[in-house]
């Protein structure tokens, strides 16, 4: 059993702390592509509902699709680099 898995099913809020705190590793080092793959991680957690969604990392409330509408370009920035 992954500890990672534990905290995406039983402790959103300490995953995407994590998430957030690996992708910033990743891009400090230029390593763009981690750093996206690892974004990746928190788009997934995300549907495409109109739900309200808390802040979080560098993102203001919001719906839960425009979340993973600007997850998904800083994705592909991050692989076009």
């Amino acid at each position: 059993f992954n500890i990672l898995n534990f905290y995406r099913d039983s402790r959103k809020d300490m995953y995407i702390r994590y998430i957030s705190r690996l992708y910033e590793l990743h891009y400090s080092a230029s390593n763009f592509v981690e750093a996206g793959l690892t974004l990746r991680l928190y788009a997934q957690l995300l549907s495409w509902s109109n739900a309200m969604h808390q802040a979080e990392m560098s993102y203001p409330m919001q719906t839960e699709t425009e979340r993973k509408e600007e997850l998904l370009i800083r994705i592909m920035d991050c692989f076009d680099k």
